[in-house]
């Protein structure tokens, strides 16, 4: 399996397309490691603006993809790290119009 952490940056360029499923699935795999290269590849994830560069097939509807990685990048820097990234992810919610994500953010890092 490739990389999880060059299919994270890939998922960021307009280089290469990333399937849905392979994003996800590095996402949870660099939680797993609880590096600090695991830790930044997320924080760049969340902090990303612009589209992902996904390839076709399966893609959530209930919210942009955008957003539904957003939340997962919320939920694996919270069981990674605690409050470490606490106000990134605010400043984050605070920037999107998303309820789901400011709902992930607000359970996640109340206060």
């Amino acid at each position: 399996m490739p990389d999880p952490l060059v299919i994270i940056r890939g998922a960021m360029t307009a280089e290469t397309s990333i399937s849905w499923s392979g994003l996800v699935g590095a996402i949870a795999e660099v939680a797993a490691t609880r590096s600090p290269a695991a830790e930044q590849a997320l924080v760049d994830l969340l902090t990303f603006q612009g589209p992902l560069s996904l390839a076709g097939g399966y893609m959530p509807h209930s919210q942009s993809p955008e957003d539904m990685i957003r939340t997962a990048a919320v939920d694996a820097l919270w069981q990674m790290s605690g409050e470490k990234y606490a106000t990134v992810c605010r400043n984050v919610a605070a920037a999107t119009p998303s309820p789901i994500v400011k709902r992930i953010v607000a359970a996640r890092f109340p206060g």
